[in-house]
């Protein structure tokens, strides 16, 4: 209820930036988009710990209309129907086209690091992407099918791991605030105050505390070590009524 006192302003935000040229991933260095993206994380932790895990997460991808009218969640949320049939594959391959442009580069240099940040986002996806139905196969219209897969799933999670390593490791290669406080990342380019904070739910506080980056990612490696775990500890279950019953 709180939210309705925070008018919405559709000219702060990444869609209405990039479109107006104001961000331009050209102009920021390896470090800077390191820091960014690191900094993204942490607000995702942030947000998924300070909220009961199976309304934030697993209602959040699986029923969001179920949501719409309970008072803890913002129907705002909803408002942007173009995401109801996006294309999973058309992301991942996207942010492997990108992967590919800084694969040249050798550990330890910047372009690396963010490098490795890429491939563990595209890594996640993809092992979501062969467990979860996407989109637009859930949307009303939809004919088709699928098929919960495994084997490729338990692979995508040994690659996110595997780099995910690589982005704990350096987080220290991104952009460090001056004042050495790591909970506040306004002075990031891209970070803007009451941005996003319509979206928050409202049981969500208005002055949070961030995690720093490197908790947010202790915190979410729990939840990726979890669904490595699943997809190799489900399919041995799932053999029989009995078996998930145990």
């Amino acid at each position: 209820m709180d939210l309705g006192m925070i008018p919405m302003d559709e000219t702060l935000g990444l869609k209405y930036a990039v479109e107006k040229k104001y961000f331009n991933e050209k102009i920021f260095s390896a470090e800077e988009m390191i820091a960014i993206f690191d900094a993204s994380f942490a607000c995702i932790a942030s947000s998924i710990d300070g909220a009961y895990f199976d309304q934030t997460v697993i209602i959040i991808l699986f029923d969001l209309g179920g949501i719409a009218f309970e008072e803890d969640y913002n129907y705002q949320c909803l408002r942007d129907q173009q995401t109801l049939k996006c294309n999973n594959m058309e992301i991942i391959n996207e942010l492997k086209s990108i992967y590919q442009k800084l694969s040249k580069y050798q550990p330890g240099a910047a372009e690396y690091s963010y490098g490795q940040r890429i491939k563990f986002l595209f890594s996640l996806f993809e092992a979501l992407h062969y467990m979860i139905a996407s989109p637009e196969i859930m949307s009303v219209d939809s004919t088709l099918s699928f098929e919960v897969n495994f084997k490729l799933a338990e692979s995508n999670m040994e690659q996110t791991l595997k780099a995910f390593q690589v982005v704990k490791d350096t987080v220290k290669q991104g952009f460090q605030p001056g004042d050495g406080n790591d909970n506040n990342f306004s002075w990031l380019s891209v970070f803007q105050p009451d941005v996003n904070r319509h979206l928050f739910a409202a049981s969500f506080p208005k002055e949070a505390r961030l995690m720093n980056r490197q908790e947010g990612y202790n915190f979410l490696e729990k939840t990726l070590t979890f669904l490595k775990k699943f997809t190799i500890e489900l399919p041995d279950h799932a053999k029989s009524v009995e078996s998930l019953m145990a």
